[in-house]
């Protein structure tokens, strides 16, 4: 959170992207109390730009306010590790790295094998392959706006917009609207 709608951040909207992201987790990936790590060049709390350590603070001060787990700072290998659920950085961070992340798959794809001759080896490279296959998502969520809105690839497929399709019907039956409006009323952020 964020991969490029908003480039040019405050601490407060890295906390409003936590909130929705949180919120978006317990949707997703049925979390009650998700994990949310704030993107930085180290862990420790006194390390990163001024936008990520005023963040930390603010996330800090709200700690009474969020109905999800703050990790503290995290580095890009946290994404993909599972020691956090949620990831939030500014829109130009994100986006670098989701185009960063687009490439690796690619470069991946070129070069490891469809198929293998072990049944269970095969079954293995099946899942991670689908695991990887942005047509299983269809697209991203734009959150933040009034109404439910994912984001496909400019190269999606049928396969791909179903997916969207459905995705933004269980976003919509689940109400993560109503949800994130609520969270997000429940800060105690000074204007």
């Amino acid at each position: 959170m964020d991969v490029g709608a908003n480039v040019d951040c405050k601490p407060k909207h890295l906390l409003h992207f936590a909130v929705m992201g949180a919120e978006y987790a317990k949707i997703v990936l049925n979390l009650s109390h998700p994990r949310v790590g704030l993107l930085n060049v180290g862990e420790e709390e006194g390390k990163g730009n001024e936008l990520v350590k005023s963040t930390y603070q603010l996330f800090r001060s709200q700690s009474d306010f969020l109905h999800f787990d703050f990790a503290g700072n995290v580095e890009g290998h946290n994404i993909v590790d599972g020691k956090v659920d949620v990831v939030v950085c500014d829109g130009f961070t994100g986006n670098a790295l989701l185009k960063f992340g687009e490439g690796l798959i690619a470069f991946i794809s070129s070069h490891l094998p469809q198929k293998v001759g072990n049944p269970q080896e095969e079954e293995k490279l099946k899942e991670f392959w689908r695991r990887l296959d942005r047509s299983e998502y269809g697209g991203a969520p734009l959150l933040g706006v009034e109404g439910v809105c994912l984001i496909c690839h400019g190269s999606s497929r049928a396969k791909d917009i179903n997916s969207a399709i459905r995705g933004a019907k269980e976003l919509i039956e689940r109400g993560i609207v109503d949800k994130i409006r609520e969270r997000l009323s429940q800060l105690s952020l000074k204007s």
